[in-house]
């Protein structure tokens, strides 16, 4: 059975092969994921889509490392999904420190630690 709202998977490039490892475990769950460049019909407007698939979503799954908070793009979805007041869950990836920006941006939000799961 399918759960009844979609992840907007939000992660730098250069942790792709996390992000679709933690995509197709979502799927495997039941969740339907909005994940670039997946997700983005051939020839659309990356700046038009996300915003669109941010809106969609029921919550936004942010894949924080040292890459996705220097990520051109991460913060724009961040502070975006923010404003639409989505549910926003930070999934640290590593052991990254987070930085003053990121700090300030999910300072009332609980963050998860992928080294959380391994104890």
């Amino acid at each position: 059975m399918k759960n009844r709202f979609t992840a907007f998977i939000s992660y730098s490039s250069k942790d792709e092969e996390k992000a679709i490892e933690i995509r197709n475990y979502l799927a495997v769950k039941g969740f339907n994921c909005w994940m670039a460049p997946d997700s983005i019909p051939p020839g659309s407007s990356y700046a038009e889509e996300i915003p669109i698939g941010i809106e969609k979503a029921g919550a936004f799954l942010l894949l924080l490392t040292l890459n996705s908070q220097t990520s051109v793009w991460v913060p724009k979805e961040l502070c975006y999904a923010l404003d639409k007041r989505k549910v926003v869950i930070p999934y640290k990836l590593d052991n990254c420190e987070i930085t003053k920006a990121f700090s300030f941006l999910l300072s009332n939000v609980q963050i998860v630690s992928s080294a959380d799961n391994h104890k």
